[in-house]
């Protein structure tokens, strides 16, 4: 610091800083100011700050006034009186100063604040204009232009900011963000890694999505799932939908059945609402209960007809649901379902397997299918069956084979010694009607 001038009680100090003026302020009037303004600043006591500031930005003051003074009324959301303090300090600072690009980056981030991205877009590369290699600016500019719409931008400022500072987690996590953005899910999980592997947490829908993208379900749904546990998480309604989704997939079905009959208990989105309402019409099918599904599919044509493909599924099966007795068919209940089948197949007979597509059933040399889906049994599970029947049980001389809609393709069996009998449609229907009838 060099003394330059000392007159009528003023003391004026000139700041030498990189070999240019820092900063010129009449200092002895205002040091008790200064003191006690940090002292406020620094205990988090805003409002003192304020206080002791008040009508002064037109004075000539030291540098931390200004920016305390700024920072205090920040922090207590008063944005356009920080913007005066902020531009009183530039009006004050020279060119040159090295000060004016943290300023001008906080005068961006109040406009963000604000949300006149247009203005902090400005501010920013103002701020880049000054020092074009500051990280800080470059980070924020780039966040900026991702939350914006505009990911390839913030693309190659990220990638040029890690390359010469590889060690810039949150830089690096913005940019596998970005990726991710993009779509470029490879890219974005091998810097989600490198985080990982730093010990570095990562917690976020773009990550979740990654992983689902990549078909890495399980540690996907983790994801999603401790998003949903956390407060105040963003894209809720998509973690929602996506976590519901990832419950399908893995075949969670009881915990996606409860998880979606809870969230749309608290929902209030309209559209996540009812890609809820879908999801839960899909997961009844999944799972078996085929029939709840169609009642499900049913009720959403009705509210949105042109809502994904309601409508081709209204067409094509709409017309089972005027048959209600197939709901005890049709039915992940197992209790249910083989409590109609044992009525329907001769007293003796045997389940030889169970599973969610089908039961396969014995009684002395007959054998019986019971398919479980509504949708056509494929041919390849004809030739399945022949194979379990050559292998298991040679003396079968009758198979019947019991599908709603029957089989989607031609088929055939090995030549194996003996016949093969399709019951569909109406002979299906008649027959379930029957049962059905005797035991209500």
């Amino acid at each position: 610091m060099d003394l330059m001038m000392f007159s009528a009680g003023l003391l004026t100090v000139m700041v030498s800083m990189a070999g240019g003026i820092f900063c010129i302020y009449k200092f002895w009037p205002h040091y008790n100011l200064e003191l006690d303004v940090s002292r406020a600043f620094d205990q988090a006591d805003y409002h003192t700050v304020i206080q002791l500031t008040q009508g002064k930005t037109n004075k000539l003051l030291p540098i931390d006034v200004y920016l305390h003074a700024a920072r205090a009324r920040m922090r207590l959301l008063q944005y356009y009186e920080a913007l005066e303090w902020f531009e009183s300090l530039l009006r004050h600072l020279d060119i040159k100063n090295k000060i004016r690009i943290t300023v001008e980056t906080e005068i961006a981030d109040i406009h963000c604040a604000l949300k006149d991205y247009t203005r902090a877009e400005m501010h920013y590369r103002t701020a880049l204009s000054l020092a074009e290699e500051d990280p800080f600016a470059n980070y924020k500019l780039a966040s900026l232009l991702l939350n914006t719409g505009k990911p390839e931008p913030a693309r190659q400022i990220l990638r040029s900011l890690l390359k010469k500072n590889p060690l810039l987690a949150e830089a690096r996590y913005l940019y596998a963000e970005t990726l991710a953005v993009l779509g470029l899910y490879t890219k974005a999980i091998r810097h989600y890694g490198i985080l990982n592997r730093a010990g570095e947490p990562i917690l976020s829908f773009n990550y979740g999505r990654t992983l689902k993208a990549l078909k890495n379900f399980e540690r996907a749904a983790e994801v999603y799932r401790a998003l949903l546990d956390s407060d105040n998480i963003e894209y809720k309604n998509q973690i929602i939908q996506e976590y519901a989704e990832l419950c399908i997939i893995l075949k969670n079905y009881e915990e996606g059945a409860h998880f979606i009959e809870n969230a749309l208990q608290h929902a209030s989105d309209p559209q996540t609402i009812l890609e809820l309402r879908y999801m839960q019409a899909s997961l009844f099918s999944k799972r078996g209960d085929e029939f709840q599904a169609l009642i499900e599919y049913q009720h959403l044509y009705h509210e949105n007809p042109d809502f994904k493909d309601l409508s081709p599924i209204n067409d094509k099966w709409g017309y089972i649901l005027a048959h209600k007795y197939l709901k005890y068919y049709f039915t992940s209940q197992v209790d249910i379902f083989e409590k109609l089948i044992m009525r329907m197949l001769p007293p003796g007979t045997i389940i030889l397997r169970r599973s969610r597509q089908y039961y396969f059933c014995l009684y002395e040399s007959k054998a019986y299918l019971m398919y479980r889906h509504i949708l056509p049994a494929q041919a390849r599970l004809v030739s399945e069956i022949d194979l379990l029947i050559l292998q298991k049980c040679p003396n079968i001389n009758l198979l019947e084979f019991w599908s709603l809609t029957g089989i989607s393709e031609p088929y055939s069996t090995t030549g194996a010694e003996y016949r093969f009998l399709l019951y569909s449609k109406e002979e299906f229907l008649t027959h379930v009607k029957q049962i059905v009838n005797e035991i209500e």
